[in-house]
């Protein structure tokens, strides 16, 4: 055979792609097989790698609004703080998450919640949560940077300090920041979004109140406002006589007498009637005793008269003193609706008298006056020396002290400089760790009584209170040294104009929902909520 004819044979046995002369062995289809199955696997190796350092939770979006992406991590940090200070606030009121039938340590997705929805969990009781404060955040941090607002120099100081006494915290336990955030925050945390969220959360917070204190009312729109809703502002004093209607325990019927074991059904239906008639024939008995005690009840000494010889033998001693029956409430206090309706008609006057029903008995009324609060509230100024310890641990007592020391050096600093409220406002500015007044100067106006910590509240409305007063007051927060500016506008203004600035905000994030839709990604959302 010539050259030329093998050529041609060997052309056409590779274009049959059935090379007699090749070598056994891999296909030249089947290695391009493994090549895609090596570059998958590679991929798939870079992606659990990127998945177990926290890249992908950093770098993909799970919630979106407007503009502003906010990352897997990012939702992490503020859906595991949000559990966090929940727990926390249960234990400020003495109830335990076991209570609560909640397990932090457990997947919350899979723990029915008492306290939400019907169906819901815990998890989605938390997503709820966060998801507004997000979106929220996330509105009015796009507004803020759209005005032109950047973070103070105090509020970044304040930043890096919790950071550094969290790095501290961290150092002295043996654990690098970053996997302390991992573990008790999610996947993906890490200081620079610890530092990103702060960040946000901050400059909102300085915008907010800006924005709310751009808000301003005349007083004439104050009196039209309160003149519109007396009722969300008044307080009534009235006295009040509660008659049960719950059967005594000597006559509820015994569920357990007489039971048929053949036919347990029957039984609790019998114990079930039993239950309605008893509890039926106690209420008639009390609205007939409260009807009988209105009947008598001619002025304020009659009901007080009355209260005590309708009492059980076991209080007798209590509602021997008048104070008994004298309440104090405003409509949106822990009163009934009924009787909140009673008090705050207004028709009602002095000497009015009823009985309102309840799903346990009846109470007999007596109204005494209807008021606008009579209280000043007053403007104070502070230097807060918080003691330096991690965000959320204890002060020990060696840091307390030299907290304790760091404010009685400023406190004489002050005094021996003439004890101005200028001076004082100054030092302020320089030493306090109180991001909320600090830049003021210390101030806070129109502190009403109760609003504030317990030991400063006291301080603030001790009755011996006058303008220039000062001293050092110990609260959970740290050391305040206190300045007495003066008394502030009277509490039922505060009240209205407060309203009426909450009422305008809310009006304002109405709008920005309109203008940053919230979007859900739900790739990146499935990376969230999990340890």
């Amino acid at each position: 055979m010539s050259s030329s004819k093998k050529k041609i044979l060997r052309k056409a046995e590779l274009m049959d792609g059935e090379a007699v002369h090749q070598k056994p062995g891999i296909s030249g289809k089947g290695k391009l097989m493994i090549l895609i199955a090596t570059g998958i696997i590679a991929i798939l190796i870079i992606f659990l790698v990127m998945l177990s350092m926290g890249v992908l939770h950093r770098s993909t979006t799970a919630l979106s609004v407007g503009p502003l992406k906010i990352s897997a991590a990012e939702y992490n940090f503020n859906y595991f703080s949000s559990v966090s200070s929940y727990v926390s606030n249960l234990t400020n009121y003495g109830i335990t998450a076991e209570q609560m039938q909640l397990d932090v340590t457990k997947p919350l997705d899979q723990q029915p919640c008492p306290v939400g929805e019907e169906g819901e969990t815990w998890g989605d009781f938390f997503r709820e949560q966060v998801e507004s404060s997000l979106r929220q955040t996330g509105e009015l941090y796009l507004e803020a940077e759209a005005a032109g607002y950047t973070l103070p120099e105090e509020s970044k100081k304040s930043i890096d300090d919790s950071i550094s006494q969290l790095k501290e915290y961290c150092d002295s336990s043996n654990i690098s920041l970053n996997r302390y955030l991992t573990k008790n925050y999610g996947e993906g945390v890490n200081e620079a979004v610890v530092r990103t969220a702060l960040e946000r959360i901050y400059l909102v917070s300085y915008y907010g109140t800006e924005k709310n204190e751009s808000y301003t009312f005349t007083n004439d729109e104050v009196q039209k406002y309160y003149n519109e809703n007396k009722s969300d502002f008044d307080m009534v004093d009235f006295r009040s006589f509660a008659i049960s209607g719950t059967p005594a325990e000597d006559t509820a019927p015994d569920a357990a007498e007489d039971t048929d074991a053949e036919n347990p059904d029957d039984d609790q239906a019998s114990a079930d009637e039993d239950n309605t008639a008893a509890t039926e024939k106690a209420m008639a008995e009390a609205k007939q005793k409260a009807d009988k005690m209105l009947a008598s009840v001619t002025d304020e000494a009659s009901f007080i008269s009355l209260a005590l010889e309708n009492a059980a033998e076991d209080e007798k001693e209590t509602y021997k003193k008048p104070e008994a029956t004298l309440m104090t409430g405003t409509y949106s206090s822990q009163l009934s609706e009924d009787l909140s309706k009673w008090l705050f008609d207004d028709a009602r006057k002095k000497g009015d008298k009823a009985v309102i029903a309840s799903d346990t008995g009846y109470t007999v009324v007596y109204m005494l006056s209807r008021y606008r609060s009579p209280s000043s509230t007053v403007n104070v100024r502070h230097i807060l020396i918080k003691p330096e310890v991690p965000e959320g641990t204890a002060a020990t007592d060696e840091q307390k002290s030299a907290a304790k020391t760091t404010a009685e050096q400023i406190y004489n600093e002050w005094k021996g400089g003439g004890m101005t409220e200028d001076s004082f406002a100054e030092l302020a500015k320089q030493k306090s760790t109180d991001p909320g007044s600090a830049e003021n100067g210390g101030l806070y106006e129109n502190v009403y009584n109760g609003q504030m910590t317990t030991e400063f509240n006291n301080w603030c409305f001790d009755t011996s209170r006058k303008s220039g007063d000062s001293g050092i007051v110990e609260t959970e927060y740290g050391y305040h040294i206190m300045y007495f500016s003066g008394k502030g506008d009277d509490y039922w203004t505060v009240q209205v104009r407060n309203t009426l600035v909450s009422n305008a905000f809310d009006d304002y994030l109405a709008t920005l929902e309109q203008k940053y839709p919230l979007k859900k990604h739900s790739f990146g959302m499935d990376m969230t909520g999990k340890l």
